[in-house]
């Protein structure tokens, strides 16, 4: 009854006007800086998992590009897996902004990940946010620290510049990993370290 009592209105009423359809672009929201900060750097962890060195430049500006280039091709040589960089405690002041990034890797192969804490800036431009610096001298990932070959054996990654002999540690850690199978009396060693 409702639906016929507002279809009788008289008929002077001119036609309704099309709405926007929920999740439209016209009715989402412009994303706030937060979330903007948030996404660069979900794109800059893709970059460097999927090894696109290009993408992972250019989610950066100035002189931190230079720095990336140099660290996407250290990372093109590790078996790099599961890269995460998650924005939390952004902090925004007009065109610059810093985050408190927690950082997060794993490596081919080994069970785990590596995770550690820096503090990123990043600017706005033209292109939208960039990262302006990420500075940092612990805690950071084998790629932003020297350039690393990987050095496989059975139960170990051993990570080392080119001119670093590792020969005899991994010799001694194979040692050491078939003694500790053999003296462990509860649990397991995990396949590789």
């Amino acid at each position: 009854a409702l639906a016929l009592v507002a279809g009788c209105g008289g008929g002077d009423d001119p036609a309704p006007r099309p709405t926007a359809t929920p999740g439209t672009p016209a009715e989402r929201p412009e994303p706030t800086d937060q979330e903007q900060i948030a996404a660069l750097l979900n794109d800059r962890a893709a970059a460097l998992e999927t090894r696109e060195g290009r993408a992972y430049v250019q989610t950066a500006t100035g002189a931190q590009r230079r720095r990336d280039r140099a660290d996407a091709r250290r990372a093109r040589r590790l078996r790099i897996r599961a890269v995460t960089l998650e924005a939390g405690n952004v902090s925004v002041s007009g065109d610059r902004a810093t985050a408190r990034v927690k950082a997060g890797y794993a490596i081919e192969g080994v069970r785990g990940t590596f995770v550690y804490e820096r503090r990123v800036r990043a600017r706005r431009t033209a292109d939208g946010w960039r990262v302006s610096a990420a500075p940092g001298r612990r805690g950071l990932a084998p790629w932003e620290v020297d350039d690393f070959r990987e050095r496989r054996t059975e139960h170990f990654v051993v990570l080392a510049p080119p001119e670093v002999a590792v020969d005899e540690l991994v010799v001694a850690l194979e040692d050491g990993y078939a003694t500790m199978s053999e003296l462990l009396t509860r649990g397991r060693l995990r396949r590789r370290y």
